[in-house]
C-alpha cells in the first residue's frame, strides 16, 4: 500500500518522462516508434522511482529500529537453529559412541566364541588321538597277551651265553633291566621290664639286687633283597644272573604262583614266599603266563 501511494505522488513525473519519449519517438513520423518509445520512457521511470523507495524505505527501517529487530530475529533464528544442529550432532555422536561400544562389545564376545570354539576344537582332538592312541596301545597289548598264550612255546626257545644251561634247558624269557629277589625274614625283639629295685651293700664289690625284672619277645617280619640281578625263564628253573654271580629257583620247589601287574609272588612247598619285583612295562605279565604254561606241562 505504501508503495502505491508512492507512485500516486510521483504520477505527474511519471507522466511527463512518457511523453517526452514518445515525443522522441515521433521525430521519425512513425507512430509504432512514439508508442514503443512511450512504454520504454514509462517502464524506466517505474524503475528508477521503484529503487528509490527501497532505498528510502530501507533507511526508514534503520531510523526506526525496525531493520535492528529483523537482524536480531534473525540471528536469534540463526542461533537457535544452530543451537538445534548442536544438540543434533551431540546426540548423532553419542549414539555413534554407543553404536561404537555396542560394535566392540560384539566384537569382543564373538572373538571369545571363536576363542573358545577353537579351544574345544583342540581339545576334542586331543582327547580323540588320545583315545585312538589308547586303543592302538590296547590292542597291541592284547595282541601280545594272544600271543603269551597261544603261541608256541618253541617260538620263545633261546640258547644263552649268561650262564651254563642243560643241554635240554632253553630261556623262554629274559629282562634288560636287573629284578629283585626277596624273601621273608623275621627278627626278635627283646623288650625288657623292670619294676620296683633296690641295692644292698654286702661286701666289698659285692652288692645284692632287690626287686624282679621281666623280659618279653617280640617277633617282626620283613622283606630282604637277597639277590637282585637279570631274570631268565627256563623250562626248569627261574635265575637271576649278575656280576656277583647267581640264584635259582627251580619248578620242583615250586607249589603255587601269585602274578601280580609288577611282581611275582612264588610260594614253596614249605610255605616260604618269594618275591620278585623290578619289572617294567608288559614284562611281569609275560613272566607270569610263561612260568604258568612251563610249570602246568
Amino acid at each position: 500500500m505504501a508503495y502505491f501511494s508512492y507512485l500516486r505522488k510521483h504520477i505527474v513525473s511519471i507522466t511527463v518522462v512518457t511523453i517526452l519519449f514518445s515525443c522522441l519517438g515521433l521525430s521519425g513520423g512513425v507512430l509504432s516508434e512514439a508508442i514503443a518509445m512511450a512504454i520504454i520512457g514509462f517502464v524506466l521511470c517505474l524503475l528508477i522511482l521503484t529503487l528509490i523507495w527501497i532505498i528510502k524505505s530501507f533507511f526508514a527501517l534503520i531510523k526506526s529500529g525496525k531493520m535492528k529487530n529483523i537482524v536480531n530475529k534473525s540471528k536469534k533464528v540463526k542461533a537457535k537453529k544452530k543451537t538445534n544442529s548442536s544438540k543434533k550432532s551431540s546426540a548423532n555422536h553419542s549414539v555413534n559412541i554407543l553404536d561404537s561400544v555396542k560394535e566392540t562389545y560384539q566384537e569382543l564376545v564373538y572373538r571369545h566364541q571363536q576363542k573358545m570354539k577353537q579351544l574345544n576344537e583342540e581339545r576334542l582332538a586331543i582327547e580323540q588321538k588320545q583315545e585312538e592312541e589308547q586303543k592302538k596301545a590296547e590292542a597291541e597289548h592284547q595282541e601280545l597277551l594272544w600271543q603269551w598264550q597261544n603261541a608256541d612255546l618253541s617260538s620263545f626257545a633261546s640258547k644263552t651265553g649268561d650262564i651254563k644251561l642243560a643241554k635240554t634247558e632253553a630261556v623262554y624269557f629274559s629282562t634288560y633291566n636287573d629284578i629283585s629277589w626277596k624273601e621273608e625274614r623275621s627278627k626278635s625283639i627283646r623288650i625288657n621290664y623292670g619294676g620296683l629295685t633296690g641295692n644292698i651293700h654286702i661286701a666289698k664289690g659285692l652288692n645284692y639286687r632287690l626287686g624282679s625284672i621281666k623280659a618279653q619277645t617280640q617277633h617282626e617280619k620283613y622283606w630282604k633283597e637277597i639277590f637282585r640281578g637279570r631274570l631268565l625263564l627256563t623250562d626248569r628253573r627261574i635265575i637271576l644272573v649278575s656280576h656277583d654271580g647267581a640264584k635259582a629257583y627251580r619248578f620242583t620247589r615250586l607249589l603255587r604262583v601269585m602274578p601280580f601287574s609288577d611282581a611275582t609272588v612264588l610260594v614253596s612247598e614249605s610255605g616260604k614266599q618269594t618275591i620278585l619285583d623290578g619289572f617294567l612295562g608288559y614284562d611281569a605279565e609275560e613272566f607270569n603266563i610263561l612260568l604258568d604254561r612251563l610249570t602246568s606241562n
